[in-house]
């Protein structure tokens, strides 16, 4: 299979086509509950809610709050759903989860929806296994894994979100010195990894402002990108082998990014940081979420705002990025460059969307930046190969003399095409 069948075959899983009409009926229905969205859409008046175990509630319960808060008056009787909803009082699950993957799909049939369901689960992890072949992604378009249900205020898999990449919203930041952070576990993504935050932060803080600002899914890594210390290491390096490289495509098809540059849900203030290693305009990994920036937010704004000097900087740092040229190698390195990562490998990894190569090298921590380089290399097809050969003076890769090695590429005075 290649990158065009692969699309073609999970086309569906990719855009949900299929569930377009099923959303919009929910939208509109959810317009006339202007309790319920002013609510924070149903849990945040009520945020123990969303933790109370279904087995307390019963399924009588559960069906009750389900009602109160959709604005419907099923009952029992409904075809299906009495099974339906016992599958989650008879399980650990808790309110929020339920709601999550109950919500999107209320206001349906119910005869065919747990079918409907373990057939969109199956298929979705197909789309993700046939996307590999052995050390590439066969194709970018590959939809986020999880994501954040503001509503819900819970993570769920893209399969039960049924929602078009294009109706999510996305988070850019810098992450914070690590001893200016702090781990959680939250029910929020089901205790399954500790969260990242900067000190002092609350995740119900950037939920608020998100819903304020109109989102209803998001996606943002430390929630959505499975983090280190959780229960399941093992999967993190399996995910991300997909998950990392093909994080720009979330960004890019995107409705709406927000941006919080001095830190994840930290205030913007008077003044922004944008020249230390810790700087979001000097990370190796906001290159590949800045594509949309003229759809983006702001985060953390103060009534203080950002005075006119950092105004002026920030609008030509903005600008500048912007306005590079993705189909030049050497515009791509170039910004590159005066970046930083945590890991080298990562600033290889920072390119491989923006070049829009067909397929894109997976994922390896542990891998070194030339050895990702080589990779990265391998996939940009002959019109950067003839650039890299017939462009660049002095190349030195010691297994291939004819392009530049990764330490050249970041160090060298690059040619201005």
């Amino acid at each position: 299979m290649d990158g065009k069948s692969w699309y073609d075959c999970y086309k569906d899983e990719i855009l949900k086509q299929s569930w377009l009409r099923i959303r919009q009926d929910a939208h509109r229905r959810y317009e006339n509950l202007s309790e319920y969205l002013c609510n924070a859409c149903g849990l945040a008046g009520n945020p123990s809610l969303a933790d109370t175990p279904c087995a307390d509630l019963g399924v009588g319960g559960l069906l009750e709050k389900l009602n109160n808060i959709l604005g419907t008056a099923y009952t029992l009787d409904q075809p299906w759903l009495y099974f339906f909803l016992h599958d989650y009082a008879a399980t650990n699950r808790d309110f929020g989860a339920a709601y999550a993957y109950l919500r999107p799909r209320w206001y349906t049939d119910w005869t065919y929806i747990r079918d409907e369901i373990d057939e969109s689960e199956r298929r979705d992890r197909d789309m993700r296994q046939h996307v590999m072949n052995g050390n590439r992604i066969l194709n970018r378009w590959i939809p986020p894994r999880y994501l954040w249900d503001l509503y819900s205020n819970r993570v769920v898999p893209w399969a039960i979100a049924g929602i078009d990449l294009t109706m999510i919203w996305t988070v850019s930041h810098a992450w914070v010195a690590e001893e200016e952070r702090v781990l959680i576990w939250t029910m929020i993504n089901g205790l399954a990894w500790p969260v990242p935050l900067p000190k002092g932060i609350d995740l119900q803080w950037i939920r608020i402002e998100l819903l304020r600002n109109g989102a209803e899914y998001v996606w943002q890594d430390v929630l959505c990108l499975r983090q280190a210390g959780g229960t399941r290491e093992d999967l993190r390096a399996e995910e991300w082998k997909l998950d990392v490289p093909t994080i720009g495509h979330v960004y890019e098809r995107s409705d709406k990014v927000l941006c919080y540059f001095n830190g994840l849900g930290r205030p913007l203030g008077g003044t922004v940081d944008m020249t230390s290693d810790r700087s979001w305009f000097r990370r190796a990994w906001t290159m590949q979420e800045i594509q949309l920036l003229r759809q983006s937010l702001i985060g953390g704004e103060t009534e203080e705002g950002l005075n006119p000097d950092v105004q002026r900087a920030f609008e030509k740092q903005l600008s500048s990025i912007q306005n590079m040229d993705h189909f030049s190698i050497y515009a791509v390195l170039s910004e590159m460059q005066p970046r930083v990562s945590t890991n080298p490998v990562d600033r290889v990894a920072g390119l491989s969307y923006l070049l829009r190569t067909e397929s894109i090298p997976t994922y390896y921590a542990a891998q070194s930046d030339e050895g990702a380089w080589s990779a990265l290399v391998d996939v940009l097809g002959g019109w950067v190969w003839a650039d890299l050969f017939f462009q660049y003076p002095k190349a030195e890769h010691e297994n291939a003399r004819w392009r530049p090695s990764w330490q050249q590429a970041m160090s060298d005075v690059l040619p201005d095409e």
